[in-house]
């Protein structure tokens, strides 16, 4: 089953540990090796390509630009991307030739395509620029795609 992950970058830390346990719920309850289609972006893209690969899936990644590592600014994640990264079967770079919404967007709308679920990690909250969690989710409605959306009590933003 191919799986795709849209979700906020901000996640406090707290949020952080409920969100990996709902992604973990979530994949374990499908029972079948998992795809994963997602950017590896900070915060929950990260995550779920954590979860995925501990239970035995894989990755696919779609970077959305040319300089896409020049986005991260946290260290940590910029790290995280990269280990990640030299772990997917397939990488896909879209035609960008810099991080932008509307790379991000194409990126969203890509994951969308391939995916036969995409989960969520939203606050249900309007998108903050062009191809944010909302619109990915919107899209992946309107094109008959199944969303779980993952947000628990007790998270929060840090943005």
């Amino acid at each position: 089953m191919h799986v795709g992950i849209t979700g906020h970058r901000d996640l406090s830390p707290s949020c952080e540990r409920l969100v990996r346990r709902s992604i973990a719920s979530e994949l374990d309850g499908l029972d079948i090796l998992i795809t994963g289609y997602r950017s590896l972006a900070a915060g929950a893209d990260q995550l779920f390509a954590e979860v995925v690969l501990e239970r035995g899936g894989q990755l696919v990644v779609v970077i959305p630009s040319e300089n896409y590592e020049s986005s991260f600014t946290d260290s940590v994640a910029a790290l995280r991307f990269k280990t990640l990264l030299n772990r997917a079967i397939s990488t896909t770079r879209l035609p960008y030739s810099q991080p932008s919404e509307q790379a991000y967007w194409a990126a969203g709308q890509e994951i969308v395509k391939s995916s036969d679920l995409v989960l969520a990690v939203w606050d249900g909250k309007p998108a903050g620029g062009l191809g944010g969690t909302a619109d990915v989710v919107e899209h992946a409605r309107t094109r008959g795609k199944p969303v779980k959306v993952i947000w628990r009590a007790g998270c929060r933003r840090t943005g």
